[in-house]
């Protein structure tokens, strides 16, 4: 039986009562339509194919900056915030977001107040005033924002990766913005932010590069009217798609030994591969293969051959980075104790398993287990909220055909194993790096990343790490014996078709009540089918409550 259903010309799946329609207007801007008739909150989502890789030097964090003042009024609504106001009003909340390569603006909204609120977030696109006197408000809500990230694991971590690319990549920058960047700097140039932020948003927004995804309770035809009304007018300027290099780390930024202070007391240990780009290997998803063994949990991996040990609680693999020019692949271990004390036994395992796999090469079977439970996740996937749907929807336009608009992030399509082979060659010592955060290095680093003040170390492989690692990559080592591929998995279920049961050979025991205590405690007592006494009636004096236990 098949996961998957056409829903025009969209795969669903099968079990996905909703309706979709896919719509491109005359300014070439991209919609995608959901009705769904039971939902209890509409959505819709504007996701602009432009971020922080296009920021200007003298203005790190502007991409982020114009997120923020197209909240504040446009021609049509210009008093500030105004939109906010309508959706609070509303029991509905907005928020946006910029990432490397993305600007995403979304809502949700009581079911009866979408079309009004759709109509002042269209007009962030078609009219927005980029106010001079919201300029200094923003750039300070801008910092505050920045300033409560300095705190967080996450963000640290995220930027000392990307200060470790070449100077000259737009990768190695500050993407969030603070007051230097966005004021201080700019004026120090003789530049004016407001007419940077307003240049910006004429050269980078175009119709032909935003995608929208409106999620309601109105039919189709209803959905498409307000979204040609509404959004037809954006300017189209044919963009084309930004391009950027795609070697972000070259020779002189990998075999890079990092120690890192965190904030929070954990202990971890991250080794990363810059790997070529996957976003348009989204049919093959070479990625997806080798995350499913480097980040298994059965006998034989790299897990549990650490767990032996006792020098790790646990690991996930993954892309870290997953841009349309570059991207990266992490493993994160979670180290134990006595793990921080043998990060090169540690890294040592992970390169005699990646080793073992270039040896055993990619196996088709493990493919189509990844197939089998793909297909058997994206049938029965949960719904999510609205607002978190109609997002990614609108981010995956950017990068699926129009068929695979809902469900290229969860299906295998192809199997190519000279491709997980060729991802696998970007896999080795000499191209990685290695950081390791854990408490154990405050007052021992030299060095503190300029935006978040992050301690740190940055140090070269040393020719013993080269050595060792390099050896187990090529012969396994002493994890030879302890590393090896996991079982095929014989519980995969492949059929969802309903059967019948033979009533007659099925015996239900019946649950009766044999004695009244009052009216909040009764006893059962589970007699089969030729035992059935009758029910005693409740004392008629007493009501009875029912609970669900």
């Amino acid at each position: 039986m098949s996961s998957t259903r056409f829903e025009g010309e969209i795969i669903v799946s099968a079990i996905d009562k909703r309706e979709y329609r896919h719509i491109t207007l005359p300014n070439k801007l991209q919609a995608l339509l959901v009705h769904d008739p039971k939902t209890e909150k509409s959505s819709a989502c504007c996701d602009v194919l432009v971020g922080a890789l296009s920021d200007p030097k003298e203005a790190q964090g502007l991409a982020h900056f114009l997120e923020h003042m197209l909240f504040m009024g446009t021609e049509k609504y210009p008093v500030e915030n105004a939109y906010s106001a309508y959706l609070n009003s509303h029991g509905g909340f907005s928020n946006a977001y910029t990432s490397q390569e993305n600007t995403v603006y979304y809502f949700d909204v009581q079911n009866d107040h979408i079309e009004g609120a759709l109509d002042m977030f269209a007009s962030f696109f078609t009219c927005p005033l980029l106010s001079d006197s919201s300029t200094a408000r923003e750039i300070n809500a801008v910092d505050s924002e920045n300033t409560k990230n300095l705190q967080s694991d996450m963000w640290r971590k995220f930027q000392l990766f990307k200060s470790l690319a070449r100077e000259d990549h737009p990768l190695n920058s500050f993407s969030t913005g603070n007051l230097e960047t966005l004021s201080k700097i700019p004026a120090s140039k003789g530049l004016n932010t407001r007419d940077m932020v307003v240049d910006f948003y004429h050269k980078h927004y175009s119709a032909n590069n935003m995608k929208v995804v409106v999620y309601a309770k109105e039919s189709l035809d209803t959905l498409e009217q307000w979204v040609v009304q509404k959004f037809s007018e954006v300017p189209n300027k044919d963009l084309p798609r930004a391009v950027f290099d795609a070697d972000p780390f070259g020779p002189a930024q990998v075999q890079k030994y990092l120690e890192v202070v965190p904030i929070r007391d954990v202990k971890s240990m991250t080794v990363s591969f810059p790997i070529p780009a996957t976003e348009h290997r989204y049919l093959t998803k070479p990625t997806s293969y080798l995350g499913h063994l480097l980040g298994h949990e059965s006998g034989g991996s790299i897990l549990s051959a650490l767990k032996a040990k006792r020098w790790a609680n646990g690991l996930s693999a993954g892309s870290y980075l997953s841009n349309n020019d570059f991207a990266a692949f992490t493993l994160t271990i979670e180290l134990s104790d006595e793990g921080v004390n043998h990060v090169d036994e540690i890294a040592a395992c992970v390169f005699a398993y990646v080793g073992m796999l270039q040896r055993a090469g990619p196996q088709e079977w493990v493919w189509n287990e990844l197939k089998e439970t793909g297909d058997m996740n994206f049938r029965f996937l949960n719904q999510v909220e609205p607002s978190t749907y109609a997002t990614n929807l609108a981010n995956g336009m950017h990068t699926y055909n129009i068929p695979h608009t809902v469900c290229g992030s969860h299906l295998q399509f192809q199997c190519d194993l000279a491709e997980i082979a060729e991802f696998l060659t970007y896999f080795r010592p000499d191209n990685s790096i290695i950081t390791v955060s854990h408490r154990g290095f405050t007052g021992k680093t030299t060095l503190k990343e300029k935006y978040y003040g992050t301690e740190h170390n940055k140090l070269d492989y040393s020719s013993t790490q080269v050595k060792l690692w390099a050896e187990s990559l090529q012969l396994g080592g002493e994890w030879m014996d302890a590393l090896s591929l996991p079982l095929p998995n014989p519980f995969i279920p492949t059929d969802f078709a309903l059967k019948a049961a033979d009533a007659a050979a099925v015996s239900v025991a019946v649950p009766v009540i044999i004695e009244h205590q009052g009216t909040t405690e009764v006893k059962h007592e589970l007699l089969e089918e030729a035992e059935r006494a009758p029910e005693p009636a409740a004392p008629a004096a007493e009501s009875t409550e029912s609970a669900e236990g």
